[in-house]
């Protein structure tokens, strides 16, 4: 346990640094992160106060990303953020989720307005984030921050209309207009991006977006381009790509 003499030391290195978006920034996660692997959270209270805001204030989203630690960093760099305790990007991905989450919750407490400037910041950053981060980082971000539907809903709705509606672009891309050679590799982008999505919790999701923005997210629609020459079958509407018919024929051709 820290005593008053060592808390007071700590302070003072801390507020010599604070104007270094760097530090504070970095001196967050790596407290967040401590604070997720122990029961005692004293150190954690006590420093964020100090840092929160301003660190909040310059938050990047990949600041979060353990991946971008494991491929650029030394352990020893991020003792707690880079999780040297877990030895798959998935499972490290499901703990970064927490911490953002955790921070959210933080934030919540003090100003509900500034929380939501955070999901505002969050969502933008989807649109940078590393492409390996869009579904081992960002898929179980947008499952873990699912409470925010009822702390917040009508930011919620915004956040995960635009969180999605990005993520669908990077993942998928635009779909061709009419039969293309690319046509076959689009859909199974599409497929795999719709198994993601469908992982998310459908309750909320539906109640926070409404059954009609709903569907078009599951769906693609905001990159699936129609045209006379090839209209999506009837009865498929809701379902995800399935590689069949015309595009099975072309693959066994090719």
């Amino acid at each position: 346990m820290l005593t008053e003499h060592w808390l007071n030391r700590i302070d003072c290195f801390v507020r010599r640094f604070l104007d270094e978006e760097g530090f504070t920034t970095t001196l967050l996660v790596e407290v967040l992160c401590h604070a997720q692997t122990v029961q005692k959270t004293d150190l954690m209270e006590h420093l964020l106060p100090a840092i929160l805001h301003p660190a909040v204030s310059s938050f990047q989203l990949q600041q979060f990303s353990s991946r971008r630690k494991h491929d650029s960093c030394s352990s020893e760099d991020y003792p707690f953020s880079s999780w040297p305790q877990y030895d798959w990007l998935d499972q490290t991905g499901e703990q970064d989720a927490a911490v953002v989450m955790s921070l959210y919750r933080h934030l919540a407490k003090d100003s509900l307005n500034i929380a939501g400037q955070l999901l505002t910041k969050i969502a933008n950053d989807i649109a940078t984030i590393h492409d390996d981060d869009l579904n081992t980082f960002i898929i179980p971000l947008l499952r873990e921050m699912i409470d925010i539907t009822i702390l917040q809903p009508a930011e919620a709705s915004r956040f995960y209309f635009e969180a999605i509606s990005t993520y669908i672009k990077r993942k998928v891309g635009r779909g061709p207009p009419k039969r293309r050679r690319w046509q076959l590799q689009w859909q199974i982008k599409a497929h795999q991006a719709q198994s993601s999505l469908r992982s998310l919790p459908e309750t909320q999701l539906r109640q926070c977006l409404g059954d009609a923005r709903y569907l078009d997210l599951m769906e693609l629609r905001n990159v699936r381009v129609q045209s006379k020459e090839e209209p999506i079958p009837s009865g498929m509407e809701g379902k995800p790509t399935q590689l069949s018919g015309p595009v099975a024929r072309e693959r066994k051709r090719e």
